[in-house]
């Protein structure tokens, strides 16, 4: 799971495809404190337990007192998102869109 912390306040984590179970079930467990940034740039589709696996490092991140930001979300990606109604909780951008 490669990542950099471009600072104390920011995790970036760039998500492999087939790997998002992994990342945040692992991330979920030990929220890195402020706001963190899942690159799924790589990610092109998703199944159910991996927007259950998302919505649930949300809340631990949240309860940690930090954000959580998806970001080069493809519309396959947000599609599934939405359809599952996580728009309404989670911060998605789309490619190309600033992360910050």
């Amino acid at each position: 799971m490669p990542y950099h912390a471009p600072g104390p306040d920011r995790t970036i984590i760039h998500v492999r495809a087939g790997r998002v179970v992994a990342s945040a079930a692992g991330l979920a467990k030990r929220p890195p404190a402020g706001e963190l940034v899942l690159d799924l740039a790589d990610v092109t589709a998703v199944r159910t337990g991996e927007l259950v696996a998302l919505a649930a490092l949300n809340r631990a991140v949240r309860a940690a007192g930090g954000a959580l930001r998806l970001v080069n979300v493809s519309a396959p990606v947000a599609g599934a998102l939405a359809a599952n109604r996580l728009d309404a909780v989670l911060d998605i951008r789309p490619p190309g869109a600033s992360a910050a």
